[in-house]
């Protein structure tokens, strides 16, 4: 299936083409997408666009991120102590998330007001790290209600490690982190992230990613492998069994965009918002 991605610049409308992969996940993912479309699509997260404009520093990130943060503790003092630690601060905001954490009553009873400015925290730490890290083009869409379900075996097993420049992948739809981003991000050896914290993705829905290129070095399966491997233990007594293939491990591709990707990355370059997505 065919899906148009519409996104803003400062002339116009600049238009992805993306098809869906006949693949059972990559099918499932382009059904709910069109069910989404049908019933009216609305994007929940509309700036998360990044490494194509030059609206962002790592300096603006950091005002903006302490403006949030202060808008979070002047609703309620000390809610959030500010450390120069991107996992440290990412665990609060996966505790706001995760209903068996008293953090969660504080978001849900928060006004409108600071519900977002929590939001925009978790936006803007990851859009940090991505900066900090050098890495390439992307783009993550959010639906507004987007339903999820559960994923079967067989769309559980297309998951894998290889993104090639102009990947569709799933987006992570639970409240945590999955494995591959605890070892990206090293969280095991720091202790910030809680053992119910750790998700592999099992659900499916709508949302999903873009790659304008590979962000792993070559040598990253090995690395990765060998972390595993030395850590198989923990996640067996954390629940985490890696022979059930609904434990996923890395991503799930559902699609690809259309064209010469290294012409497209140059002329969408400056794209500031995703405006909308729709299909033939």
């Amino acid at each position: 299936m065919i899906f148009y991605l519409d996104l803003i610049k400062d002339d116009g409308i600049y238009t992805l083409t993306i098809e869906s992969n006949n693949t059972p996940l990559g099918k499932a993912w382009g059904q709910m997408l069109k069910d989404m479309v049908d019933s009216g699509i609305s994007i929940s997260e509309p700036e998360r666009i990044y490494a194509l404009n030059d609206k962002w520093n790592l300096n603006i990130i950091k005002e903006q991120l302490l403006g949030y943060i202060d808008i979070i503790n002047d609703y309620k003092d000390n809610t959030i102590i500010y450390k120069d630690d991107l996992n440290y601060l990412h665990k609060y905001f996966e505790d706001f998330m995760r209903k068996d954490k008293p953090q969660h009553e504080f978001y849900i009873k928060s006004p409108k007001l600071v519900q977002r400015a929590i939001r925009e925290f978790n936006i803007l730490i990851h859009r940090y790290e991505h900066m900090e890290r050098n890495k390439g083009g992307k783009i993550v869409v959010s639906l507004d209600n987007r339903p999820t379900r559960l994923m079967t075996p067989e769309e559980a097993s297309e998951f894998n490690t290889k993104i090639e420049a102009g990947d569709v992948t799933l987006k992570y739809c639970h409240k945590g982190k999955k494995v591959i981003d605890i070892f990206i991000d090293g969280e095991l050896d720091n202790k910030h992230v809680g053992n119910k914290n750790i998700i592999p993705q099992r659900e499916i829905s709508a949302d999903f990613k873009i790659y304008f290129d590979n962000p792993f070095k070559p040598d990253f399966d090995l690395r990765f492998n060998k972390w595993l491997n030395q850590n198989i233990d923990f996640f067996k007594d954390i629940g985490i069994d890696f022979n059930d293939p609904t434990n996923t491990i890395g991503f799930g591709k559902v699609g690809k965009i259309l064209g010469p990707i290294d012409i497209i990355e140059k002329e969408l370059y400056g794209v500031k918002e995703i405006y909308n997505v729709r299909y033939n």
